[in-house]
């Protein structure tokens, strides 16, 4: 069960990168404002995952 989290952790990632760089939030932005914008999604996401489904 832990693999099957893991993979759709990664894919939600992978879906909110896509979502964020098809909206244009990255044009024109250094890496680490890049990151700044990224990592609060991928908390959000994560967290909401693991209210929903909980891996333990």
């Amino acid at each position: 069960m832990d693999w099957l989290h893991a993979i759709v952790t990664g894919l939600l990632c992978g879906g909110a990168y896509w979502a964020v760089r098809s909206m244009g939030w990255f044009e024109n932005r250094s890496k680490v404002q890049q990151a700044l914008i990224f990592f609060p999604i991928i908390f959000i996401v994560v967290l909401i995952l693991n209210l929903i489904w909980p891996s333990a």
